[in-house]
């Protein structure tokens, strides 16, 4: 059953297929013999002094708070707008700013967390920061469609206004 693909294929390609076959399960079984995400993450977490490290308690805060007031204000296209266009240039320029802490780390922390690519910062700043921004583009969206809807409403309301007031001039 697992050899029946062969007979779909010229035989002059079959070399062929078992070579790129091999490829593929030699690079697979490489790519997959690293740690799992979850024990990436769990390392992570480990790595990182959480209960020492008051500046990245309070990013944490700051992130929570950015976050609720996501959710509570999605009503409020003013605070959402100031909360979206505070954290995008932030992201943006997350790769800076890696690059200033990793300079003067020994101000704020007890070790050198800003490594070359940036991965810390990005876990701890831009990550949080785009789910706060997804949370309210899909607010946007919600609403877009909601007004949508109701527009939509509206102009069948005034189609059936108008189409019953013609009925009623023909029927003078």
């Amino acid at each position: 059953m697992a050899e029946d693909w062969r007979q779909a294929i010229p035989p002059q390609f079959a070399h062929l297929a078992d070579e790129i076959l091999s490829d593929v399960r030699t690079k697979w079984s490489q790519l997959s013999g690293g740690p799992g995400v979850l024990d990436s993450f769990k390392a992570f977490v480990a790595a990182v002094d959480w209960k020492e490290e008051r500046w990245l308690q309070g990013l944490l805060a700051v992130h929570g708070m950015l976050l609720l007031a996501a959710i509570l204000l999605r009503h409020n296209v003013a605070v959402q707008a100031i909360i979206f266009f505070i954290a995008a240039p932030l992201v943006y320029f997350a790769e800076r700013l890696n690059g200033l802490a990793a300079s003067h780390w020994q101000r704020f922390s007890s070790q050198n967390y800003f490594d070359a690519h940036g991965i810390f910062l990005s876990a701890v700043l831009s990550a949080p920061l785009l789910l706060v921004m997804f949370v309210i583009l899909v607010n946007y969206l919600l609403a877009a469609s909601g007004l949508l809807i109701k527009m939509k409403r509206r102009e069948l309301q005034y189609k059936a206004r108008k189409r019953r007031a013609a009925e009623a001039k023909k029927g003078e």
